[in-house]
């Protein structure tokens, strides 16, 4: 008898030690996914649009800027550099129709 409740409680002891670890697994794959769901990959996000359907365009100081149905294109003739805003950029998802420029502004 005396061995049983040795075995027992050693089987006990092996059960309470197997939980431990799981909670401690639980908790490890719990907190780490947490970590890295506040990393803001917003800076690499990019657009697939059609830009294909130029509607509107505006030539100022050689720079051609260009509406298309979502996005605006800024190129500039000198530096051969272009700039595409879209909702990435912070226009709306609306579709564009028209912008507005002004001199003082840009």
């Amino acid at each position: 008898m005396h061995i049983d409740i040795n075995l027992n409680s050693t089987v006990q002891l092996y059960i309470m030690k197997i939980k431990t670890f799981f909670i401690h697994f639980i908790l490890v794959f719990i907190t780490i996914p947490s970590i890295f769901a506040q990393v803001d990959y917003s800076d690499n996000w990019e657009d697939f649009f059609s830009y294909n359907n130029v509607k509107k365009f505006f030539i100022d100081n050689n720079k051609i800027y260009a509406v298309c149905d979502n996005a605006i294109f800024i190129y500039d003739e000198i530096s051969d550099t272009y700039q595409k805003k879209s909702s990435v950029q912070g226009l709306s998802g609306e579709t564009t129709s028209s912008f507005l420029y002004s001199n003082t502004t840009k």
